[in-house]
């Protein structure tokens, strides 16, 4: 399995930022593909951490001002909301100190100890891990009264998942409560070998995080918990970042806690990719690759995102998760005739949807939008993602946020000219809005 020339240079880019030895991917004395490059980057979550190393970056080779511009504006963009994540990390923290309190789980606390500061990494909601499920259940109170509600109407109730989302419209942010760091439930052991050994953390004003070696466990665990719609390069970077950093005696707990608690095979699949792509420390004998990793490898180069931007008709997720399966060798795993079989059914299943798809109707996504000087920043609730438009990208938003009901792409271009603009802006502007997500 092989990497695409510019995913190879990204993944050695990486390596040399943050200080691991790196596995020589890409050939050398090759060119960037910068627009392929800037597109890998997104995708993985790793825009504010490029730019907060920008500088580190193009020591590696000259980096396009377009390129050095959108890094900068995306660490600016994430340091803003960053701000505001932290108060309002500290203040949930005090809410649920009454049900024992809570360990600050994945981003802000792989942020604060893994990273040169919070900022650098982006993350889409707050993780918080309690005791058990019934201070989860007080919890859920406790955090009504901040504007928290479950972000399905009878979640609170009826949820018995590792984690159950609460939702404040107010603070436009979700807040994951944790029961457990997986959803195959760990052993009671693990749950209270993690909370006996949790340390503070002065960076994040005192709250408490996972110990070193969990920490790194939790991280090979979760990056391939869901390889295909997460940010999967960044996640496998942070679990070789966080064993990189583990000193002998970290290590030696990392193994022992591992396999004591089943966690060996799993944790040494995600150790064993990390090491393929920045060259960390496996510490662990790793398997076989086995169908999570083939389909990780492959997820590396392509945009989740393209399951609902490929022609809606293509947007089928078991049938482009089948081609992906087919392109990727599927005689390897000894699926070689019954892939052939699915990729055939769902085919013709697409082709029948082609035929009776209507043309796409466009509407704009539910957004908080914050004016500063000429610009608008547009905040996506679904996403976190926060954009900045000016000119024509502010009034093609406003015209399609200004609708009642999704319209044709033609109208909505018509309307545009009609308040001013030439065809071809109206276009790309409405294209643009699009590729950003910002229309669906």
């Amino acid at each position: 399995m092989r990497l695409e020339p510019t995913l190879a240079r990204l993944a050695d880019d990486l390596a040399a930022l943050v200080a691991l030895p790196g596995a020589s991917l890409a050939e050398p004395g090759g060119g960037v593909a910068w627009a392929r490059w800037l597109e890998l980057v997104h995708e993985h979550d790793l825009a504010p951490f490029a730019g907060a190393r920008l500088a580190a970056l193009a020591r590696r080779g000259a980096v396009p001002e377009e390129v050095a511009g959108e890094l900068r504006a995306a660490q600016a963009r994430w340091a803003h909301e960053t701000v505001f994540r932290a108060t309002e990390l500290r203040a949930v923290l005090d809410l649920l100190a009454p049900v024992g309190g809570a360990i600050v789980l994945k981003g802000p606390a792989v942020a604060a100890t893994s990273y040169d500061e919070l900022a650098e990494r982006r993350s889409n909601d707050l993780d918080l891990l309690v005791r058990d499920r019934a201070a989860r259940d007080r919890g859920v109170t406790l955090l009504a009264a901040r504007g928290y509600a479950p972000r399905h109407a009878r979640a609170a109730e009826t949820d018995d998942a590792h984690d159950l989302g609460l939702v404040s419209e107010v603070a436009d942010l979700e807040i994951d409560l944790h029961v457990d760091l997986m959803r195959s439930s760990l052993p009671r052991a693990a749950l209270d070998d993690l909370w006996a050994t949790r340390r503070e953390l002065p960076a994040l004003g005192g709250a408490a995080v996972l110990d070193p070696a969990w920490q790194a466990l939790h991280a090979a665990v979760h990056a391939l918990a869901d390889p295909i719609g997460s940010p999967l390069l960044r996640n496998l970077l942070e679990t070789g970042m966080l064993v990189d950093r583990l000193d002998a005696a970290a290590r030696a707990s990392f193994v022992e806690r591992a396999r004591r608690f089943g966690l060996d095979d799993r944790v040494a699949r995600a150790l064993g990719l990390a090491r393929r792509l920045f060259g960390s420390p496996a510490l662990l004998p790793v398997p076989r690759p086995g169908a999570r990793e083939r389909w990780a490898w492959q997820r590396l180069g392509w945009r989740y995102e393209d399951e609902r931007t490929v022609g809606r008709a293509l947007a089928h997720v078991a049938e482009y998760h089948l081609r992906r399966l087919d392109a990727a060798g599927a005689a390897g795993l000894g699926l070689g005739a019954l892939a052939r079989t699915l990729v055939d059914t769902a085919s013709r299943q697409v082709a029948h949807r082609a035929a009776s798809v209507r043309r796409p109707r466009l509407a704009a996504v539910r957004a908080t939008e914050r004016a500063i000087g000429d610009a608008l920043l547009v905040h996506v609730h679904a996403t976190g993602d926060v954009h900045v438009l000016r000119g024509d990208a502010v009034a093609a938003w406003r015209c399609v946020a200004a609708q009642a009901a999704p319209s044709p792409p033609a109208s909505l271009q018509a309307r545009l000219v009609a308040a001013g603009l030439a065809p071809d802006r109206a276009e790309q502007s409405l294209a643009a809005l699009v590729d950003a997500g910002l229309l669906g």
